[in-house]
């Protein structure tokens, strides 16, 4: 949930998820249930709609103070040349590589 409401902070394209016309995060403020499904995690973050949302709003605090980090750097899925390729050229970064997926 914090992932796609920061999406378009981390983009440029808003200054809060609030701020984001596209986004559900309004109805989440409201908790509004005709336009929102809330998610067990999230209910569980207090017992009134407004605890939960002050709880969300700390949790997306603390997520958007953490440095970005893209997976696309991280986790390569493809024949075993391809991934240990892409890791050699970013040793030192912590990357990793799977072959769970073979690319013919």
């Amino acid at each position: 949930m914090a992932y796609v409401d920061l999406n378009p902070v981390r983009a440029g394209l808003a200054g809060s998820p609030a701020e984001y016309p596209w986004s559900g995060h309004g109805a989440l403020r409201e908790e509004d249930g005709g336009q929102l499904a809330f998610h067990p995690l999230y209910l569980g973050l207090g017992a009134q709609a407004a605890s939960r949302y002050r709880a969300y709003m700390e949790l997306l605090a603390d997520e958007a103070a953490r440095p970005a980090q893209s997976l696309a750097t991280t986790y390569f899925v493809g024949s075993r040349r391809f991934a240990e390729g892409e890791a050699g050229k970013r040793r030192g970064s912590g990357a990793r590589h799977t072959t769970k997926a073979q690319v013919p």
